[in-house]
C-alpha cells in the first residue's frame, strides 16, 4: 500500500450521479463564490494524517498525502463537507453521506486508537509526531505513612 496525495478526481470518482447533478446545479447557483474543493481537500488530509499520527505504531507519509486505505472515508469526509459548503438540501443525499461521514469519523477514531493496521510510507515526513511523555501511574499505596514522616 502506499501514500497518495486526495485530488478532486478522487472526490468525484465517490459520488454518485444524483450526487454530481446536485453539485453541479449548487455550483451553477454558487459561481461567484471561491471553490471550496481545495480547502476541503487541505482540510480532510489534515484530519487523516492527524489520526494516523494518533497511533504511536504510526510513522506518516511525505507531506500532503494520506493511506491509501483511508482514500474512501477521506473522499466521503469531503462530500460532506462540500454538501454543508454548497447547503444541498436534497434528504437522499444528505442522508447517504451523513452516514457515510459518521463511518469516515469511526474508521479514523480507530485509527487513532490503533485499531486499523495503517501500512506505513516508503518515505517518512520531517514532521515530528510529539508523543506523551506522561508516565501512567497505576497503584495507591502510600509513600508518605505516619512511621515515615514521625520525627519531622
Amino acid at each position: 500500500m502506499s501514500w497518495i496525495t486526495i485530488t478532486e478526481a478522487h472526490i468525484k470518482g465517490s459520488l454518485s450521479p444524483m450526487e454530481m447533478r446536485a453539485f453541479k446545479a449548487a455550483a451553477e447557483q454558487t459561481s461567484g463564490g471561491a471553490d471550496p474543493v481545495p480547502g476541503v481537500i487541505t482540510r480532510v488530509t489534515a484530519e487523516v494524517r492527524g489520526a494516523v499520527a494518533g497511533c504511536e505504531r504510526n510513522q506518516l507519509g511525505e507531506d500532503g498525502t494520506v493511506p491509501d486505505e483511508c482514500l474512501g472515508y477521506a473522499c466521503d469526509l469531503a462530500a460532506w463537507y462540500i454538501i454543508t459548503a454548497f447547503g444541498i438540501s436534497d434528504e437522499k443525499i444528505i442522508k447517504t453521506r451523513q452516514t457515510k461521514m459518521e463511518n469516515a469519523n469511526k474508521f479514523l477514531r480507530d485509527v487513532a486508537a490503533c485499531k486499523f493496521r495503517i501500512a506505513q510510507p516508503t518515505s517518512v515526513s520531517a514532521d515530528v509526531i510529539p508523543r506523551s511523555s506522561l508516565e501512567k501511574v497505576s497503584g495507591n499505596t502510600r509513600q508518605a505513612t505516619r512511621q515515615k514522616m514521625s520525627g519531622l
